[in-house]
């Protein structure tokens, strides 16, 4: 096992070890997520990075979600997995940063989704998700999604313009 491989690189291993504790916090959560219903299938691996206000925002989602609604019918989305552990003993504020950066993220599934996944059904935000696997907490796009995805044009937009007064460096 390569978390165990002494002839192997330091950092592998202990990557390997991480990567072996985010499964086993995705297992232990995997009832806690509220899955129930749907079905997952690997993404295309073609998804092209979105264009937000002329930034190119790549959203690499780690499952497509399929779901049928009375109502609506085939519904799909996707499943974006934050690893990232985190500090013990987090603040009340680091918590809420860390609830909110799932949201955007959110939004960022939801927005690759509709853009990208509109053929396999119809982009829905209640079957898009952030799961922050180490928190065992799972992120909806909420009716606010609009107003986070105002947010991220706003941010591009920003981005775009600061980009455009950016000279290169000499020799580039």
């Amino acid at each position: 096992m390569l978390a165990e491989d002494t002839t192997g690189r330091p950092f592998a291993r202990e990557d390997a070890r991480a990567s072996i504790g985010a499964i086993d916090a995705f297992q232990a959560g995997l009832n806690s997520f509220g899955f129930g219903g749907m079905r997952f299938e690997t993404p295309p691996q073609d998804l092209s990075p979105l264009d937000i206000e002329g930034v190119a925002v790549t959203v690499s989602l780690d499952l497509v979600v399929r779901a049928s609604d009375r109502r609506r019918g085939d519904l799909v989305g996707g499943i974006l997995l934050r690893l990232s552990k985190g500090a013990d003993g987090e603040s009340e504020a680091a918590s809420a940063r860390r609830r909110d950066v799932g949201m955007y993220a959110t939004t960022l599934v939801y927005m690759a989704c509709a853009e990208q996944l509109d053929g396999l059904g119809m982009p829905s935000p209640t079957v898009c998700f952030s799961v922050d696997v180490q928190r065992r907490e799972r992120h909806r796009a909420s009716s606010q999604y609009l107003t986070r995805e105002a947010n991220l044009r706003a941010a591009c937009r920003g981005i775009q313009r600061a980009w455009s007064n950016v000279a290169p460096p000499p020799g580039a």
